[in-house]
């Protein structure tokens, strides 16, 4: 384990644009991203059409796929991580709201 690089190193490296270390970066950090996501939408008002896996997948599929997150820390991912996914669900309540209003 000496030669395995911590995980922030993990996730600076990933960020930088390094789609090498994605799947070990993803199978690391999944546990806590679902627990998050678990958060997140039980803060919702309404019932969110989505899963916490399917919230995670929306995050990475909108914004951590493309990289570009200045990551300090572990901590400091978890918090953007956190944002992005308050992000979706208040896309997803605006959709739901321009729907009604027709």
């Amino acid at each position: 384990m000496e030669g395995t690089p911590s995980l922030t190193k993990q996730l600076q490296s990933f960020s930088g644009g390094d789609r090498e270390i994605a799947e070990t970066v993803l199978r690391e950090v999944l546990p806590r991203l679902h627990q998050i996501a678990i958060r997140e939408l039980r803060r919702e008002r309404y019932i969110a059409p989505l899963s916490p896996t399917e919230l995670i997948n929306e995050v990475w599929l909108r914004s951590l796929r493309k990289g570009g997150w200045q990551i300090s820390s572990r901590d400091h991912f978890y918090a953007i991580a956190a944002l992005a996914m308050r992000r979706v669900l208040v896309d997803f309540a605006r959709q739901r709201l321009a729907q009604r209003r027709g």
